[in-house]
């Protein structure tokens, strides 16, 4: 069993991995793995959303109770077929 110093080295190790992961794909030049693209009408900003078996990344978002919000917690977790109604939503930030 995991003690409060163990959970709390072990979500640090996490977000320093989500956060390299993060540079890496802002570096990159061409991360586009389309399924459907969209763009948020309060922002502007444009997104893909990911496709079944896209592993989920730090700065994803998930679609719940009709707002996007960061998926942290899937972080490393494969994402599932977005085309079940049943499914969650993910959607990854377009680099301009």
């Amino acid at each position: 069993m995991m003690n409060n110093n163990d959970i709390t080295r072990f979500i640090r190790d996490l977000n320093d991995k989500a956060k390299k992961e993060l540079e890496e794909m802002e570096k990159a030049d061409n991360v586009v793995k389309l399924g459907l693209a969209s763009v948020s009408e309060s922002t502007g900003k444009k997104y893909y959303y990911l496709r079944e078996g896209d592993t989920i990344k730090y700065g994803d978002e998930i679609k719940y109770r009709g707002k996007w919000i960061y998926a942290i917690p899937c972080i490393g977790t494969k994402a599932p077929d977005p085309s079940y109604t049943s499914h969650r939503r993910y959607r990854r930030l377009m680099k301009d």
